[in-house]
């Protein structure tokens, strides 16, 4: 199945030492091959570390929801690299597990995104 969303995203880090810890939100409109088309959202934590100034490995977790009602949440892991210091570039893997819906099988993405930061 071909899934494509676009998303607001908006989050806060919190460096302390080596470590970080954030929390992000997003709201955004999905689409995908069956065609089905809505918009949901989420919230997100992560657990990083800082492996050089330019670098952050880190741990994710979250819960979602659906304009349908459909509610599922995910744990990942993922690295984001410094352009400048303005912009990151983020690779992540999400494992999709737990739902309310019983027809939902779980799953895995893979994702990029470029990030500004202000």
């Amino acid at each position: 199945m071909l899934f494509r969303s676009l998303d607001l995203i908006a989050g806060v880090n919190y460096t302390s030492g080596s470590m970080l810890f954030g929390v992000e939100g997003w709201l955004g409109g999905y689409k995908d091959s069956i065609p089905v088309h809505g918009w949901g959202g989420g919230i997100e934590g992560r657990l990083g570390l800082l492996a050089s100034s330019d670098a952050l490995l880190y741990l994710s977790g979250g819960g979602y929801f659906a304009d349908n009602g459909d509610q599922f949440g995910t744990i990942g892991a993922g690295a984001e690299f410094a352009v400048n210091n303005d912009v990151t570039i983020d690779l992540e893997y999400k494992y999709w597990g737990w739902s309310n819906v019983a027809a939902l099988v779980p799953g895995h993405s893979v994702g990029a995104s470029v990030n500004w930061h202000f």
